[in-house]
């Protein structure tokens, strides 16, 4: 069966005072990956411009479609 999940981050722009280790995406991902999600649709995230980004840990693919800088 696929799971298919859909969760509102407010964002997940890192500032540039932020002094964690982890990236929100990796967070994130981390999360999806202890949920068993599939598929998740991820709403708010506020990154500009589109791209991909892929975090071999959890196996996840990260696509965004945002507003140009």
């Amino acid at each position: 069966m696929l799971k298919v999940v859909c969760w509102n981050v407010p964002t997940m722009q890192d500032s540039e005072d932020n002094n964690r280790s982890q990236t929100c995406e990796a967070i994130v991902a981390w999360e999806l990956a202890g949920l068993d999600t599939d598929m998740a649709a991820v709403t708010e995230v506020r990154f500009p411009e589109q791209g991909s980004l892929t975090k071999h840990r959890t196996g996840y693919t990260l696509y965004w479609s945002g507003k140009g800088k």
